[in-house]
């Protein structure tokens, strides 16, 4: 039996068959007016139950002949498809395109056809000069995917973002090299942090950097995860969604020791003023970031690393005393060792230069 999905104000009829793959599919009704979406939905199930019509395979035109499809806008192409890949993306995917998206439909109009759209009117969204060189290469990433997905349902003829050219890519050392935090720079953000009376966020950077965990997964760490005799810890919600035992530093095992002297139960970092058991991780996060960043600048550090700069910098750490690309992978948890190897060449390309720079 189909049910009626409402997304943004949008209405899709939404089919559930645990024998199909994928399990669940929405079909967009193509409009915002409840009462007219429950008339589409009926005709749409009585079609699927009686068998002559199958979501999987077929769209919703095939039902309605008879009635003209007006001219899809770009605002309802943007909901359309992030109702479609709603269940097929994570969480954290679908928001940063809806906002990437929600973006360019403010930028070249909401109530313009989405077949109408040319080449020329994506440039002054994707290609911006004043916007950063990974910006630009997120927006034409993201705006081609979803014309991709525009043409697949034949909205469009043509994805004319296959017409825009990709920004270069940066030199992904170059890159490391700008964001990670060097060790002095932690100690001076650190020492920012101790004397504003924020001790915990200090011992919270230090662990960060010599365990080399996400931000998600530090406000997430809870005592039951940590076993200290063993110097190790259970991470459960990992990027990719598996639970692993990881071994930690002597450095990273000594800060934990040193908060457990005072607590060792729930959250291991927390705020003094804290009073719920209970953790926002996303609101954490994003405090957590906002914070590093007015110690960072507190400190004087022009460079602007941020939080996620504790984790390069464990990793280029590693290399830097001599760490292979595989033993940078494993620590890191990186999901190819290619982008472990980032981290090896940086290392090994800082060799080079001082051996230059010791023979002349």
């Amino acid at each position: 039996m189909a049910s009626l999905f409402n997304r943004s104000g949008s209405y899709y009829a939404q089919f559930d068959d645990a024998d199909r793959t994928p399990k669940r599919r929405r079909l967009s009704l193509r409009t915002r007016d409840k009462r007219l979406a429950r008339q589409l939905l009926h005709r749409a199930d009585e079609a699927y139950r009686l068998g002559t019509f199958d979501p999987w395979v077929s769209s919703l035109d095939d039902l309605e002949p008879e009635r003209p499809a007006a001219p899809l806008s770009v605002s309802e192409a943007v909901a359309d498809y992030l109702g479609d890949r709603a269940d097929a993306l994570r969480p954290t995917t679908i928001i940063d395109r809806e906002s990437v998206l929600r973006r360019f439909t403010e930028a070249v109009g909401g109530a313009v056809p989405v077949a109408r759209l040319k080449a020329d009117d994506l440039k002054p969204f994707c290609l911006a000069p004043e916007i950063a060189e990974g910006t630009r290469r997120k927006r034409v990433a993201y705006v081609r995917i979803w014309l991709k997905w525009c043409k697949a349902q034949g909205h469009v003829t043509d994805n004319v973002g296959a017409l825009l050219r990709t920004p270069r890519k940066v030199d992904p050392t170059r890159s490391v090299h700008r964001k990670a935090v060097r060790l002095v720079e932690l100690n001076a953000i650190c020492q920012e942090a101790e004397r504003a009376g924020h001790t915990w966020k200090a011992q919270m950077y230090r662990f960060t950097f010599y365990s080399g965990l996400r931000v998600s997964e530090v406000a997430r760490l809870d005592w039951r995860d940590v076993d200290l005799d063993a110097r190790t810890i259970t991470i459960s919600e990992q990027k990719n969604r598996r639970t692993t035992i990881l071994p930690i530093s002597q450095k990273a095992a000594g800060v934990l020791a040193e908060i457990a002297e005072e607590a060792d139960r729930g959250h291991v970092f927390v705020s003094p003023l804290q009073r719920k058991p209970e953790r926002n991780v996303r609101a954490f996060c994003a405090s957590a970031n906002k914070d590093f960043t007015a110690f960072r600048d507190l400190a004087g550090i022009d460079r602007p690393v941020s939080y996620h700069g504790l984790r390069h910098g464990f990793a280029s750490h590693l290399a830097d005393n001599g760490a292979s690309a595989w033993v940078v992978q494993a620590a890191c948890r990186h999901s190819s060792i290619a982008v472990s190897q980032v981290y090896v060449s940086l290392a090994s390309k800082t060799l080079s230069n001082e051996l230059d720079s010791a023979f002349g």
